[in-house]
C-alpha cells in the first residue's frame, strides 16, 4: 500500500490505529451521523473493527488530510472484486473544494493505482446533497432509488468507469486549479 496519495489541497493516507479516536468523533458528530451506518462511541470497538479491516485485502481505508496535514475526514474503497470497487465511508468536514478533491483522489487511486474498471457508490435517498454531488461529479446515477436490505432504506447507485474518468479528472482538476 502507498504511504500517501497527494492532491493540490488534500492528501489521503492509510488509516492507522492512532486514528481511532478521530474516526469515532467524526462519525458520531450529529450532522455526520445522519447518513452513515451507526458507529459505536467506544474507541476500543473502533480499534477492533480497524484491526479486522486491515486484514481485508479488498478494502482501502484512508484519512483525508488538509494542506496543513490536519485530519478532516475519511474515505474508502472497499468490496474490491472483479475490477470494481465501492466508494464510501466518506465523511469530510473540510471545504467543498477539499471534499471534491478527496473524491477525485479516491477515484484516481481506484483507476490508476489499483487498475479497476468501475467504482460505484450507494447513497441513501435522504442524503440529497451527496446524491447531487455524485451527479455533478460526473457519475452515472440511477434515476430512481432502490431498496437496499443492508441499510434497510432506499439508495441511489452511482457509477464511474475507467472510460468516463479521464473526462471527470480533467474537468475537476481544472475546477480545483481555478479555485486555488
Amino acid at each position: 500500500m502507498i504511504r500517501e496519495y497527494m492532491g493540490q489541497c488534500v492528501s489521503l493516507r492509510p488509516v492507522a490505529l492512532d486514528d481511532a479516536s478521530f474516526i469515532v468523533e467524526l462519525r458520531n458528530t450529529p450532522n455526520n451521523a445522519l447518513f452513515i451506518n451507526e458507529t459505536s462511541t467506544d474507541v476500543l470497538q473502533q480499534i477492533d473493527w480497524m484491526n479486522n479491516e486491515f486484514k481485508d485485502t479488498t478494502s482501502f481505508y484512508f484519512i483525508i488530510l488538509n494542506i496543513k496535514e490536519k485530519p478532516i475526514g475519511t474515505i474508502s474503497l472497499y468490496n474490491v472484486c472483479n475490477s470494481s470497487g465501492e466508494f464510501g465511508r466518506w465523511v469530510c468536514n473540510g471545504s467543498s473544494l477539499e471534499s471534491l478533491e478527496s473524491a477525485l483522489l479516491i477515484h484516481q487511486y481506484a483507476f490508476m493505482v489499483l487498475g479497476l474498471h468501475k467504482v460505484y457508490s450507494r447513497t441513501l435517498e435522504s442524503n440529497s446533497k451527496v446524491v447531487s454531488f455524485h451527479r455533478n461529479f460526473g457519475a452515472s446515477v440511477s434515476s430512481k432509488p432502490y431498496f437496499e436490505p443492508e441499510y434497510g432504506q432506499n439508495v441511489f447507485k452511482g457509477t464511474v468507469d475507467n472510460v468516463m474518468f479521464p473526462g471527470i479528472l480533467a474537468r475537476c482538476k481544472k475546477m480545483i486549479g481555478s479555485l486555488l
